[in-house]
């Protein structure tokens, strides 16, 4: 009979915790309004860029701000650590420390170095919609997983998927997906802060 009153308290227990849990979880709606909720940040990353040759892992620091402005300043390794690369949602330059100058580049919403921001999720899921949503464990933290396509016809980029800390509700791992679904970059947050107050000076070419 003890083992009995045992087992029912632990039924009792499960189905107690069991629905606590179901009524805290956030619904796919809750994790995307969040991200809507993203103005700025600015985080430390490492982001890896593959090819079927080879993959170059950079050290950097990421700085974003609503809706269009993008910094991303090369940490490691040293021969390209200075590097700076700013967009302003109309034309991008890329600062080289050697030249000390800035150089204008095209297409950079269209680059891997776009792709591994934040914001680049955000622009993608605003224009393409159909998030899939899903929990995955990432280390020791569990994530809200969002997937979506990636339009376009680029073979190295045809899917972004982003984990969300579900503790914290901060992003910590990007990765894209190419036509193959193996991972052409992934991206890891570090540092992350949501919505800094950032000024404008910051994506805009500094006059030596």
């Amino acid at each position: 009979m003890k083992n009995v009153r045992i087992l029912l308290l632990f039924l009792i227990v499960s189905i107690v915790l069991s629905g606590c849990s179901a009524e805290n979880a956030k619904k796919p709606e809750d994790v995307q309004k969040l991200l809507m909720k993203l103005k700025s940040y600015k985080s430390d990353v490492i982001f890896a860029v593959s090819n079927n040759k080879s993959t170059n892992v950079y050290k950097a620091k990421h700085l974003y701000k609503f809706p269009d402005m993008y910094r991303i300043e090369i940490l490691e390794p040293n021969e390209l650590k200075g590097q700076t690369t700013i967009y302003n949602g109309d034309k991008a330059y890329i600062y080289h420390p050697q030249l000390e100058t800035y150089l204008l580049t095209q297409n950079f919403n269209n680059s891997m170095e776009y792709s591994s921001f934040v914001g680049s999720f955000i622009e993608h899921f605003k224009n393409n919609g159909g998030a899939r949503f899903n929990m995955e464990n990432f280390g020791d933290k569990q994530c809200y997983v969002l997937e979506i396509p990636i339009k376009g016809e680029n073979p190295y980029r045809v899917m972004e998927k982003i984990w969300i800390d579900a503790e914290e509700l901060l992003p910590v791992k990007v990765e894209i997906l190419d036509k193959n679904n193996n991972i052409s970059v992934q991206v890891l947050y570090e540092n992350f802060e949501a919505n800094p107050k950032l000024e404008d000076s910051l994506f805009q070419i500094q006059s030596k």
